[in-house]
């Protein structure tokens, strides 16, 4: 009888593959150099000491109103545990959203022109996404917040700053503005009210950004979180009461600073209507739409919550003021 073969050596994978390859080395460069904020670094730090006061993120002290907070119980109570079939909105939301813009704006802004996202910042990676590709930039106001550098980055285009003039004021040089955008921009983008300068877009200055939108075909990005929170009016100056649904426009906004719901990640994109069935389709591929309950608040927020902007402003305006006494 033949003697059966020797079973083979089991291989060694150390031997076999070469040097160890590394797991970072392998993921997209715009990623490999990706940090965590200090601010970010600063407020999980803060929260292992406890008791202390938080004045890193843009962010009140105030918690989310009962009515809000009960409108998303009801929600889930009733069954909203779902996915919401329109990747734009729950339909309650949108028609929300419609109404109070077309109220605070004083012009038609209809259903088709929104798209509810999960917080802010994913509006702006929409908006980013939407446009944007390698070898492309955007050309941004700063001071900014990092986050909008690091969006830009991300998605694979060439961060453009430029710094606001200052004397007195903050003010803002368009012409040097224009003259960074070349063949390769896509965008504009500034946040107006600005964090940290409180810098604000006179109409003015709109009226020219959606002049020069025309001309050039580069797109206008408006972070206008703040908009709300502006001691000139009910409402900060806004591309969308200047632009026609056909321009190259978009606005971000959030329900996290003027309602108290920072934590609930709600926001919106405003945006021409032709490019909604895209949007739709980018929501379904991103992040398969927002929350219905967190929606379902974010509608009683706009439906009833008037009398809670003007709380949050007064209360905002108060300490800024208490804030110069003390200084």
């Amino acid at each position: 009888m033949n003697a059966s073969p020797a079973p083979a050596p089991r291989a060694d994978a150390s031997s076999t593959v070469g040097p160890t390859l590394s797991p970072l080395k392998g993921i997209r460069p715009q990623i490999q150099d990706l940090r965590t904020e200090n601010i970010a670094v600063l407020a999980v730090r803060a929260q292992e000491i406890g008791d202390v006061v938080a004045l890193w993120y843009g962010e009140g002290d105030m918690v989310t109103p009962p009515f809000i907070r009960d409108a998303a119980k009801a929600a889930l109570d009733g069954g909203n545990t779902f996915y919401i079939p329109d990747m734009r909105g729950m339909r309650a939301l949108t028609e929300a959203l419609a109404a109070y813009q077309t109220r605070v704006h004083g012009r038609p802004i209809p259903i088709e022109r929104s798209t509810v996202t999960p917080g802010g910042m994913q509006a702006v990676h929409l908006a980013m996404a939407l446009l944007v590709e390698p070898g492309a930039n955007v050309v941004y106001v700063e001071p900014q917040w990092p986050n909008i550098h690091s969006a830009i980055h991300l998605a694979g285009g060439e961060p453009r700053p430029v710094p606001l003039d200052f004397d007195t004021d903050w003010r803002l040089d368009l012409d040097r503005l224009f003259a960074r955008c070349d063949a390769r921009t896509r965008a504009i983008m500034f946040s107006t009210p600005a964090n940290p300068t409180g810098w604000t877009a006179s109409a003015e200055e709109l009226t020219a950004l959606i002049a020069f939108s025309r001309r050039t075909g580069i797109w206008i990005i408006s972070d206008e979180v703040y908009g709300r929170l502006s001691f000139d009016g009910d409402v900060a100056p806004s591309v969308l009461q200047l632009a026609e649904d056909g321009d190259r426009v978009l606005s971000v906004n959030s329900f996290s600073k003027a309602w108290a719901m920072t934590g609930w990640r709600v926001g919106w994109l405003s945006h021409p209507s032709e490019i909604a069935p895209q949007l739709a389709a980018m929501t379904q591929y991103m992040n398969s739409g927002t929350s219905g309950a967190m929606q379902a608040g974010a509608a009683a927020a706009l439906t009833d919550g008037e009398g809670l902007v003007s709380d949050i402003r007064d209360r905002v305006k108060r300490g800024l003021d208490l804030t110069y006494e003390r200084l």
